[in-house]
């Protein structure tokens, strides 16, 4: 199987990936420059030195399966950690926005620009097609019964008279004259369209569709006062969860967090099902069309947060996106939920049996924005 299948498999159903300093099980080996063969789960051992299906799209060089095992190791580490790894071990580093898009599809999003087909997709459609063919037999099958049984009915049947078949009366009514001239017409018309529209025939191809990853962004605010923060907004956001900042610093050891969240959200509405967002912090390494992709921004009430947003105004702002500001139980309503058009999300200090509903409730407000003011979401449908 596909390295990166079987790595996906792995990560999906919570499997270990075990380094091996040979292709034996048991030569385990805890540091990735120490290893010659990685082991995903249960799955035979294989070579680190593998080329994957994932590439750099400027020159469709592939990268060794070392190079991803280390991305997806080091994926809680912030990029300029993982590079400054990645040189000290002498392991090739993915960018950015390639060590995004690689953990992304890893937790199972549908596609990625980096990775090419494999023979196992290939496979997956012949046999879909096939499928296909032979529900399109049962059917043509089926269709033939009813039409014999129809033939039968129709044979044995006794024809009534109603209404509107003895007001239609027995003589047969020619309509070939009719049809002559509409055939006219149609054709005059046709050709019409041709000499008018040949000039500019291309401007009205469909585009195809494009294959950019859409899932939404959620902004997070960098102050030190904010509550939600990039070590604990997973579980908030994910498992309906409060724990403080400073809490959640100390369980993962301090420091800045990730720079990048994938989370996903189950929604109890159908016509939202399962949803993948993207959660950051900072905006410096943001691409124009990512703004399209922002749903919602988490503010402290600071206007300083949004310096270097596409809309720097907060009235602007918040206009084009969802705004939350998150405080304690308690603590007076901020000024900037009635200023900016900001909601208010209350959590409690230590009655954390509260947080479920809170969130809860939070989504349900979210979806609400998406489904009216979103511009992506008719293209997500």
């Amino acid at each position: 199987m596909d390295p990166l299948v079987q790595l996906r498999e792995c990560i999906s159903k919570n499997g270990t990936i075990v380094l091996l300093s040979s292709e034996n099980p048991t030569s385990k080996v805890s540091a990735l420059q120490d290893a010659h063969f990685v082991q995903f789960g249960s799955n035979t051992p294989m070579n680190l030195s593998l080329p994957t299906r994932f590439i750099r799209t400027e020159n469709k060089e592939a990268f060794p399966l070392q190079a991803v095992v280390f991305a997806w190791l080091q994926k809680e580490k912030s990029i300029a950690d993982y590079i400054q790894q990645c040189s000290e071990l002498g392991i090739k580093n993915l960018t950015f926005l390639e060590r995004t898009d690689l953990i992304s599809w890893l937790e199972g999003a549908a596609e990625s620009e980096h990775i090419v087909s494999s023979e196992d997709d290939k496979n997956s459609a012949t046999n879909e097609v096939a499928n296909t063919d032979v529900a399109a037999l049962k059917r043509q099958a089926t269709g033939q019964a009813v039409a014999e049984g129809a033939s039968w009915l129709k044979k044995h049947s006794r024809t009534v008279a109603d209404h509107n078949s003895i007001l239609h009366g027995t003589k047969p009514t020619n309509f070939l004259s009719l049809r002559k001239d509409v055939l006219e017409y149609l054709n005059s018309n046709k050709l019409s369209a041709i000499s008018a529209g040949g000039r500019d025939a291309n401007t009205h191809r469909p585009e195809k569709p494009s294959r950019k990853n859409c899932d939404p962004i959620i902004l997070l605010s960098p102050s030190a006062s904010s509550l939600l923060t990039m070590q604990n907004v997973k579980r908030f956001l994910e498992d309906g969860v409060f724990v403080p900042p400073a809490e959640a610093s100390k369980l993962v050891g301090g420091g800045r967090g990730p720079e990048l969240i994938a989370l996903s959200h189950k929604s109890s509405r159908a016509e939202f099902g399962t949803m993948r967002f993207i959660v950051v912090e900072g905006v410096e390494k943001f691409k124009p069309d990512y703004w399209d992709r922002v749903v919602c921004v988490f503010t402290t009430g600071q206007a300083w947060q949004f310096k270097d947003y596409k809309w720097s105004e907060p009235h602007q702002l918040f206009h084009h996106v969802k705004g939350f500001l998150v405080q304690y139980v308690g603590d007076p309503p901020h000024p900037a939920t009635r200023d900016w058009n900001v909601e208010g999300i209350s959590v409690e200090r230590l009655r954390r049996h509260t947080d479920r509903e809170v969130v809860s409730q939070l989504w349900d407000k979210l979806e609400r924005w998406m489904e009216t003011r979103w511009p992506l979401w008719h293209n997500r449908r």
